[in-house]
């Protein structure tokens, strides 16, 4: 499976900082195909509702020059099939045939969402057969996303984060995060509708179940 590259200038990247730490509040477009795996990402893994608001996010703040409604589209497709762990086959044909664009365009907006450190491989599918000799038919292989978030977005969401790359997890709010998540919750509450569906601030979603390597 081919994913389209693109040619767009790269976000600033990431500040060190004195200490030695790294300074989350620059986002950087991760365009190094070997740093978009669940083994190498910085992201961590999240479930299909932080998903959806990190992707909202981060149409909304404009940090890919080349997202847009289409990817919220392309990332509602992906996250309606998300299994507990956040993982989900690709079946990039089937999405054509579900939503209004082209195999070249949901391939590129799934790129576009690794590039955000949105989404990450955890299986890359391959056209080959894989089927044993002999046994007619063909099988080939499948491949599976992640659902993951940058930390980036937990910076923006007052998100405190114990460990790193995708198996870190969310262990509180920071003060002012802490007021992000009750205003959320409150107009949430209000509106009787669902966080994901009225914009793009950072509210509380539990997280997602523990890991484990089964497809979905």
């Amino acid at each position: 499976m081919q994913h389209a590259h693109t040619d767009n200038q790269d976000l600033p990247a990431i500040r060190p900082l004195p200490s030695g730490r790294q300074d989350w509040s620059s986002p950087v477009l991760v365009r190094d195909h070997a740093l978009q795996e669940t083994t190498t990402t910085s992201s961590r893994r999240v479930g299909k509702g932080d998903f959806l608001e990190a992707v909202r996010w981060a149409v909304e703040q404009r940090l890919h020059p080349k997202v847009n409604a289409t990817t919220l589209i392309v990332a509602r497709d992906l996250a309606g099939r998300m299994n507990r762990q956040g993982q989900v086959l690709y079946q990039r044909l089937r999405m054509t045939h579900r939503l209004p664009v082209s195999l070249r365009t949901v391939d590129r907006h799934v790129a576009y969402l690794r590039e955000l450190g949105l989404l990450a491989w955890v299986v890359h599918g391959a056209r080959t057969n894989t089927g044993k000799p002999g046994q007619g038919g063909w099988s080939g292989t499948a491949t599976i996303y992640a659902a993951t978030a940058p930390r980036a977005w937990d910076h923006a969401c007052g998100h405190r984060i114990a460990g790193s790359g995708y198996t870190a997890r969310r262990i509180g709010f920071t003060p002012a995060g802490r007021q992000k998540a009750i205003a959320r919750a409150r107009s949430s509450a209000e509106r009787v509708a669902p966080a994901v569906a009225t914009g793009s601030a950072c509210a509380a979603h539990a997280g997602p179940a523990p890991f484990t390597s089964g497809t979905p």
